[in-house]
């Protein structure tokens, strides 16, 4: 099965909110096996790509199997999922919600998240914070 990915990543982190200044633009990245990413300038160590390199590697088979399973009763399932999450600072995931294909592979993935770990956000001054992240997966049949 290929799931094509489309990741839109945005974070977040409880750091001081920065000086106003103009917005930056968000930066389109291209990137294997139809991944879109885009950044948001990031107030914690924890990047985006990061993010990105552990769901494509740790996560992506527990996606994939709760899209199989919808697969099985509409094999022309496609659409957009939305995972939204939160990694504190033991590099656990909490307020993991992913909402905006079918209710049912929406909890299948939602079911899923709180066990995913990644890297320790910390802020510009070295010290363990939170950081959100939004990601949108484009699911399509083989």
């Amino acid at each position: 099965m290929r799931v094509g990915l489309l990741l839109v990543v945005g974070c977040a982190s409880r750091a001081s909110p920065p000086p106003e200044k103009p917005p930056e633009p968000y930066i389109p990245v291209a990137l294997p096996v139809e991944q879109r990413l885009t950044v948001a300038p990031a107030e914690s160590s924890l990047t985006a790509d990061t993010v990105l390199a552990a769901i494509s590697s740790s996560y992506l088979t527990g996606i994939k199997r709760c899209y199989k399973e919808r697969l099985k009763v509409d094999a022309e399932a496609r659409g957009k999922v939305m995972l939204a999450f939160k990694v504190d600072e033991h590099g656990k995931t909490g307020e993991p919600a992913a909402s905006g294909f079918e209710p049912g592979v929406d909890a299948c993935i939602t079911a899923q998240m709180p066990s995913w770990t990644f890297p320790i956000p910390k802020d510009q001054d070295g010290e363990p914070t939170e950081a959100t992240f939004r990601v949108v997966l484009q699911l399509v049949p083989e």
